[in-house]
């Protein structure tokens, strides 16, 4: 941008600068208010970053707490950030850009927490990573890229850096050493960890920071939706539930491309607020987030959809690109027999097994029409993502397939096929059980898809772990529907398995919980036992 417009812009902030008139949420509150943007961006940074301030400013904001926008959908072109512990704040320094000042008046002038997603440059010298221990080379122009999340509080002030981990391709970005463990606090009440898209699915930093007692999770995202178990918010939810957390999760917005799905989640009570775009379109959604407290909890109930979810028709759905996972072709698979009415399985794959038992409306093999067919499924090894990351997974249940081939699989039926009068499989039970490998680095959780690319609304899950002299063995796990339904894409336990990750090659695992694993492992099991025993009060 012209050094002339961005002193206007910065101007305007400042003049515009009056403060916020709604009142905020305090420490004694039980809930507080958030905002997640659904973002459809241009290759144009000063009119995303007018997109933004706007959408700051928009009277839907004005009663928020915070505000978190999505990954990438700012600026790529290299930002300088202040180190958050000299509590800078950049609204009117010269020393920082128009984007960074923006968002930082911005920030100041709705009196909100404002989280963006930014690409960083940092100054890399020769004595800066012999500081930091590490040996790798600086670039040319002696400037590291990084893919960063940076916080502002109502004050402008940067209080929070995060620098992505686990970066998904991203020809030209750095990472740091070791991964940072950010987090932050406010002025009601809630400490925030926070990281960036493909972070979710890795040990580090998430579970790191989930082993600090953290119980609201910051997520901007531009996802890239794959079935048949990882759309975008399918996987959120998913995450959310397992971990008892709420989750601020604001993704991009492009789904030619696979990239929409944003929500916000308030752990075991499901979902706020969610949305699936067909078009490319920005969207803020807000929500009212109950607060989590460890130390009263109640019992597991099937998951309830707290703010009604408009229901979308499968066949307007096509236009969302979704990839595929090729690792399903190396699965343990069965077909499913639809001419009957009951079904009991039992597969195994590797050290995996699981027993999958479900009630259907048979279908005699004439009036099958253009409907889903469907594969009972175990598989426990590695995956590789897009050939980025090598990865442990252990999963069982069902999925849906476009013929009798296990290669339909993870595929959706066409418009064409769609467009015919068929009435899809209802199921009126399903119940998935497995005997999983036990310890903190073994994370499993529900995972559904209805052809509306939506999670279902009622399940039951329940897992336990079951223990020997101390030791970790086994977690046994079952997911159930908790009424009938159709339009079935997945059901199933998905896991991972942090310790086959590419992250931890060459490491020896002792699954003595309570020690061998240092410190952080200890707090980590601690903390997940006590969970399950308030759960089970």
């Amino acid at each position: 941008m012209p050094t002339t417009k961005r002193k206007l812009l910065v101007l305007g902030l400042l003049l515009c600068h009056f403060g916020s008139s709604y009142s905020l949420s305090t420490e004694d509150l039980p809930y507080y208010d958030a905002g997640v943007v659904e973002f459809s961006w241009e290759n144009n940074a000063s009119s995303n970053l007018l997109q933004y301030i706007n959408i700051i400013h928009s009277e839907d904001a004005k009663q928020l707490d915070i505000i978190v926008f999505p990954e990438m959908t700012l600026s790529t072109s290299g930002s300088l950030i202040p180190n958050p512990e000299d509590k800078i704040v950049p609204c009117g320094n010269e020393a920082y850009d128009s984007i960074i000042q923006g968002i930082s008046c911005s920030a100041i002038d709705s009196s909100v927490y404002v989280v963006v997603n930014i690409h960083e440059k940092s100054e890399c010298t020769k004595e800066s990573q012999a500081t930091l221990n590490d040996n790798r080379p600086c670039a040319l122009n002696g400037l590291n890229i990084y893919n960063t999340n940076v916080v502002f509080d109502r004050n402008g002030t940067v209080v929070s850096r995060y620098r992505k981990f686990n970066l998904f391709g991203e020809l030209g970005v750095n990472t740091t050493l070791a991964s940072d463990i950010s987090t932050f606090q406010t002025d009601f009440g809630v400490t925030f960890g926070h990281f960036i898209c493909f972070d979710l699915l890795f040990y580090t930093p998430a579970f790191r920071i989930l082993s600090m007692d953290i119980t609201d999770i910051i997520f901007p995202a531009m996802w890239f939706s794959q079935l048949p178990f990882l759309t975008a918010v399918q996987i959120q939810q998913s995450w959310a539930y397992a971990n008892d957390v709420n989750l601020l999760a604001a993704g991009a917005d492009k789904p030619n491309v696979g990239n929409t799905g944003s929500g916000i989640y308030n752990g075991r009570n499901g979902s706020l607020v969610v949305t699936i775009n067909t078009q490319a379109e920005t969207k803020l959604l807000t929500a009212r987030v109950p607060k989590i407290s460890r130390t009263k909890r109640s019992k597991i109930v099937p998951i309830p959809i707290n703010q009604p979810t408009l229901r979308q028709m499968e066949i307007d759905l096509l236009d969302i690109f979704l990839k595929r996972e090729f690792t399903l072709d190396n699965f343990t698979t069965i077909e499913l027999d639809l001419t009957q009415s009951e079904s009991h399985e039992r597969l195994c794959h590797n050290e995996l097994c699981c027993d999958i038992e479900l009630k259907i409306n048979p279908r005699n093999s004439s009036e099958m029409g253009s409907i889903y067919r469907y594969r009972l499924f175990a598989y426990e090894g590695e995956r590789i993502f897009s050939g980025v990351r090598v990865t442990g997974v252990a999963t069982c249940g069902i999925f849906a397939c476009t013929n009798n081939t296990l290669a339909s699989c993870g595929h959706r039926l066409n418009a064409t096929d769609l467009s015919e009068p068929s009435e899809q499989i209802e199921f009126q039970e399903i119940n998935v059980s497995g005997s999983f490998e036990g310890g903190p680095f073994m994370f499993t959780m529900p995972n559904s898809l209805s052809t509306d690319l939506m999670p279902l609304e009622q399940f039951k899950y329940d897992e336990s772990e079951e223990f020997l002299d101390g030791r970790c063995l086994r977690k046994s796990i079952s997911h159930k529907i908790a009424a009938p339904t159709s339009d079935l894409l997945t059901f199933a336990i998905y896991g991972r398995n942090f310790r086959k990750d590419d992250e931890f090659y060459g490491q020896q695992f002792d699954q003595q919980c309570d020690s061998a694993q240092g410190l952080l492992l200890s707090k980590f099991v601690v903390f997940v036992l006590v969970i399950r025993f308030l759960i089970n009060l």
